[in-house]
């Protein structure tokens, strides 16, 4: 049983970051059609960077919670991994086409990239916080 369960971490955590996207997306509307209040005009980066932060809580909840062993330092590391490649990706790609954004989104686009990369240091943050001051329990 710990063999499957440390075959299935890494993909129960993908899992969760697409379940976890649609419920949340789901919610995010729910609460938009009862929303009566005209709409503020930053409000879809507060959108994305609770969104991206209760994503990366989810994600590596799971993920801990699949992972057998005791010490989650491998875990957390492998997806601090996983999201520094995701951060390497798009900044690459930001790179060769940032003129191009500029022109047709103007920099709207560049700040709701930010909100979502906050949104998810603040995540690993906390569960690198928690590993250091040995309160990791599942």
């Amino acid at each position: 049983m710990k063999i499957l369960r440390l075959v299935l971490f890494i993909p129960s955590f993908f899992l969760a970051l697409i379940i976890g996207n649609i419920v949340l997306e789901l919610f995010f509307k729910l609460i938009n059609l009862f929303n009566t209040t005209d709409v503020d005009f930053l409000s879809f980066i507060w959108h994305d960077f609770l969104k991206s932060m209760l994503l990366s809580f989810i994600g590596i909840t799971i993920g801990l919670m699949v992972y057998p062993f005791k010490n989650k330092l491998l875990p957390l590391m492998i997806f601090s991994l996983i999201y520094l490649l995701i951060f390497m990706i798009v900044f690459d790609f930001y790179s060769y086409k940032l003129k191009e954004i500029l022109n047709q989104s103007g920099s709207f686009t560049i700040v709701n990239q930010i909100s979502i990369v906050v949104g998810i240091l603040i995540g690993l943050c906390y569960y690198w916080y928690l590993y250091f001051t040995d309160e990791i329990e599942f």
